[in-house]
C-alpha cells in the first residue's frame, strides 16, 4: 500500500476485490464507518446493533472490518424487488 493511500479504496478507479487482504485486516472505527457511509454515528450504531453491519469489541472499543463494511455496501447496491400491482390495486378508490 502506498503512503497516503486508504486501505480498501479503489486504485486507479478499480475497486479492490473482496478477497484482497486489506479487507480482512483493516479495522475501522464507528466514526470512520459513519464517514464512509455518509451517515450519523447514531444511525451507524443502529446498523451495528441490529446486525446489519458486523462488528467486534476490542476492550471498550467497537471496530468494523473493512471487508464487512464492503459486503454491507455491496448488498445496498443490489436491486430491490418490489411487489407487482394489478391495475385494480392502483385505482385509488380503496377497492382491490
Amino acid at each position: 500500500m502506498a503512503v497516503g493511500e486508504t486501505p480498501g479504496q479503489p486504485r486507479d478507479g478499480v475497486p479492490l476485490p473482496l478477497d484482497h487482504p486489506d479487507f480482512w485486516t483493516v479495522l475501522l472505527t464507528v466514526a470512520q464507518v459513519s464517514q464512509r457511509l455518509g451517515l450519523s454515528r447514531a444511525k451507524t450504531f443502529t446498523l451495528i446493533s441490529d446486525g446489519s453491519i458486523p462488528s467486534r469489541k476490542i476492550g471498550s472499543a467497537r471496530r468494523v472490518l473493512l471487508g464487512d463494511l464492503a459486503r454491507y455496501i455491496a448488498v445496498l447496491g443490489e436491486p430491490v424487488i418490489r411487489p407487482t400491482h394489478t391495475q385494480d390495486d392502483q385505482r385509488g378508490d380503496g377497492v382491490g
